[in-house]
């Protein structure tokens, strides 16, 4: 797994951490944390890896007129330490009680981001879930049984030229019918009711259509009273209510 660039750039920034690599001295790389502590790197692949097994070497500085008494150690870095004793394993329910802000803002959890952390915004944004479109039943009653009892109906529009029809069209409709299950589309030139109606008389061939379900939209509307079909209301320009496919 490479190192996120991301975070290394803000360790430097938002922690005030400095990354030193003098490679044309053949040093390794390392970082220097705010309190002075140093944390090692390796290098693979020309590619700098923290080792978070590996516990920071906290710098030991001398206290401004105290030489004489001896060096106190800066407090340590949170970073990963070395496995436990078997004696000292944790249980599992104690486990579940860690405290998860804590480990947020970590340096072991900065540098990898693994298991993901709710308080971590980092792994908010970049691995986040799309709410999950289940399938619904739009439709109320008895499935229809022949062909022409209940059909849906939908426009398409091309906004640009790369969707457009190979014969030029710009608008089509998609009409399907619940008893049968077929569903057809109709390109047309205009998204007008004249254009509407004769597709539906296409479709339709010698059955006659007793009832549609439309998004309400003016030009279906029009020819759904021109050929006295039967029109069932659903929510303009919501496509999932008058996709037959999601209700049958």
């Amino acid at each position: 797994m490479t190192p996120r660039v991301l975070t290394v750039g803000g360790l430097c920034v938002d922690q005030r951490c400095d990354f030193i690599w003098r490679g044309s001295k053949g040093e390794l790389p390392y970082f220097v944390l705010a309190d002075g502590s140093i944390i090692e790197c390796e290098v693979h692949g020309r590619v700098p890896y923290v080792r978070t097994g590996v516990p920071a070497m906290p710098m030991v500085v001398a206290m401004p007129g105290e030489e004489d008494e001896g060096e106190i150690p800066l407090a340590e870095v949170p970073v990963a330490m070395p496995p436990p004793a078997p004696a000292e394993i944790e249980a599992p329910e104690a486990k579940l009680d860690r405290d998860l802000k804590a480990e947020a803002v970590s340096i072991t959890h900065l540098m990898t981001h693994t298991p993901k952390n709710p308080h971590c915004a980092a792994c908010q944004r970049s691995k986040v879930q799309r709410k999950p479109c289940r399938r619904k039943k739009w439709f109320k009653g008895l499935k229809p049984t022949e062909f022409g009892e209940q059909i849906t109906a939908d426009h398409v529009v091309a906004n640009s030229e790369r969707s457009m029809g190979v014969t030029g069209d710009r608008s089509a409709i998609v009409i399907g019918d619940r008893g049968t299950g077929y569903i057809e589309g109709f390109p047309l030139g205009t998204k007008s009711a004249d254009e509407t109606e004769l597709a539906l008389m296409e479709f339709a061939g010698n059955a006659k259509i007793r009832r549609a379900w439309t998004d309400c939209s003016p030009e279906l509307i029009l020819a759904c009273k021109r050929m006295k079909i039967v029109h069932d209301k659903a929510t303009q320009a919501v496509h999932k209510q008058t996709d037959g496919r999601r209700g049958w």
